[in-house]
């Protein structure tokens, strides 16, 4: 995998590009694989952030979606983040419901 390769990420309502995400866990699989998410989250940032901007408020996101790409890529089971699809009623957008999109709840 090249080292400028982009894969294009979901943090939070916004798909992102991050430069060199799979040549990190790559390089980080053989003796990461087995440590907590938080060491792992901290590790792949700090390697991401020298060629990617990540805003400082969104640390903690990018740290946990960071933490699920790399449970995918050792082929472990991760749990998708359940409110996927959803928008923000402050968007002034509709609101998904289950039984599909209904107008906002601010109009």
């Amino acid at each position: 995998m090249k080292q400028d390769d982009i894969a294009q990420i979901r943090v939070g309502e916004f798909s992102v590009g991050i430069v060199g995400l799979k040549h990190t866990m790559e390089e980080m699989a053989e003796e990461f694989s087995g440590r907590p998410d938080d060491e792992v989250g901290e590790e792949l940032l700090e390697r991401l952030q020298k060629r990617n901007y990540i805003p400082d408020r969104d640390r903690e996101n990018y740290k946990k979606v960071f933490v699920r790409e790399f449970k995918k890529f050792l082929g472990k089971a991760v749990v998708e983040d359940r409110f996927k699809g959803w928008r923000s009623r402050s968007s002034g957008q509709g609101v998904r419901s289950a039984t599909g999109w209904s107008r906002s709840l601010w109009r």
